[in-house]
């Protein structure tokens, strides 16, 4: 009888299935017939009506943006500054994305969110703009953001196209770069004739 074999049903699809038996694994995974299973029940709405108690953490009364006030997420915080909200069964997430949801429905997980007002404590979804990770990250203040916003380089040469390459994931100016091998030509004369004889020993 020891080693007969329970089946069970999947908690999120109801599929029958005989839980794996394997060395330290996870308690959870033998409650669901696959990661899928367990992963989307991780991701949908717990049950219970949690409402009350994150509307009670909200103050709509906050700095107007665009015309309409911030939703000011008063409760608890992470290091960056973002609202965290308690879900039953899936544990903390961003204030903002439980306020979508609560509002204005599914969200793509392909897509992050933007806050237009740059209020990292804002969860009002008319403040919020679903983008791709490369947009979210332009539109920061971050270094990165910064710099692709740069039309002129630190000394005031234009980052066209013609006048950039690309190293190690940056925009170089090739003026400022001729403007360095010109200075370390005029500091080092003996290698430019060398470096100019071989250089037509080579074409010859």
């Amino acid at each position: 009888m020891g080693g007969q074999k329970v089946r069970k049903n999947c908690l999120y699809c109801g599929k029958g299935f005989t839980p794996r038996q394997r060395k330290n694994a996870r308690v959870t995974f033998g409650l669901y017939c696959s990661r899928k299973c367990h992963y989307s029940y991780k991701r949908s709405l717990p049950p219970g009506d949690f409402r009350p108690r994150f509307w009670a953490k909200v103050n709509k009364n906050g700095p107007l943006w665009n015309g309409t006030p911030c939703w000011i997420w008063t409760a608890s915080r992470d290091s960056t500054g973002y609202g965290r909200f308690a879900l039953p069964r899936i544990g903390t997430t961003p204030a903002y994305w439980t306020a979508w949801i609560l509002l204005r429905g599914d969200i793509d997980k392909s897509l992050q969110f933007d806050h237009l007002c740059r209020n990292r404590i804002c969860v009002n979804p008319d403040h919020l703009e679903p983008v791709p990770q490369a947009v979210n990250l332009l539109r920061g203040i971050s270094p990165p953001a910064q710099n692709a916003r740069k039309t002129h380089c630190k000394r005031g040469h234009e980052l066209t196209p013609e006048n950039t390459y690309k190293a190690h994931g940056w925009r170089v100016c090739l003026e400022c770069k001729r403007m360095k091998v010109r200075e370390w030509f005029a500091a080092h004369p003996g290698y430019q004739k060398d470096w100019e004889q071989k250089r037509k020993d080579k074409i010859a």
